[in-house]
């Protein structure tokens, strides 16, 4: 089975912080996600946009989160994951998917968990392939992420630790768009008191990397005051 060529497009719903803050999370790790924390601006993005998937929060008061999960249903086949308040507990799970939800979640929230479960509900439901083989191609290098090896265009293997295959991986999911160092860094596990310095550091390494094919090196750019942009023309593959 082939990795799919369009990336499926998530609605969160939810408060305006919380569902911004949610997608830049899900951005961060390659699932892009539109916000909405009210009726009209739910129905305007399902009318703009195709919505693949759509994540709404139980405790936002002026949305009916069933209604809209048995109307996304019924209406679109739309899958929904919902969130229930931090202690809502198996009864509230149990119903929610007895109701129709593809799945159920409590807060706190974490980005990335929140992600798998949409990645799993996607696949499962034949929206998204299962990922590949871990293989990933970008302007003609290719990185391995399972082995952690890497490959230039000439062929030459490029020897990579496990925390910068990582951090090649996070900037592959973002192709020539700023990258915060808070990003980065939670991606590859930093602690919070040095991440910027550790940023930094792995960056340098890889750009060393990279430059062992002179004539095929794409660049990691700096962004003042943000991060790091990685230009590359094309990625193929399952990031």
């Amino acid at each position: 089975m082939k990795c799919m060529e369009s990336t499926p497009q998530v609605l969160v719903v939810a408060d305006a912080r919380d569902a911004r803050a949610l997608c830049a999370g899900l951005g961060a790790l390659g699932v892009p996600a539109h916000a909405a924390s009210d009726g009209a601006a739910v129905h305007a993005c399902l009318v703009a946009r195709r919505i693949d998937l759509v994540v709404i929060d139980r405790t936002l008061r002026c949305v009916d989160a069933l209604g809209l999960m048995r109307e996304l249903r019924d209406s679109r086949r739309v899958p929904v994951i919902l969130i229930g308040a931090a202690g809502s507990g198996a009864i509230e799970r149990v119903v929610a998917l007895e109701m129709g939800a593809d799945d159920c979640m409590e807060r706190p929230l974490v980005a990335r968990e929140l992600a798998a479960r949409i990645r799993a509900v996607l696949i499962r439901t034949g929206l998204a392939a299962p990922a590949c083989d871990g293989r990933i191609r970008f302007d003609g290098w290719e990185l391995q992420r399972f082995e952690r090896s890497l490959r230039s265009p000439a062929g030459v293997p490029v020897a990579l630790s496990g925390v910068e295959c990582q951090l090649l991986s996070a900037l592959l999911q973002q192709p020539r768009r700023p990258v915060s160092r808070s990003d980065l860094a939670a991606q590859v596990g930093c602690e919070a008191a040095s991440a910027g310095r550790t940023v930094d550091l792995l960056v340098s390494r890889l750009r060393r990397k990279l430059a062992s094919d002179a004539g095929h090196a794409p660049a990691i750019r700096s962004v003042r005051g943000v991060g790091y942009r990685f230009e590359v023309e094309s990625v193929v593959g399952a990031v």
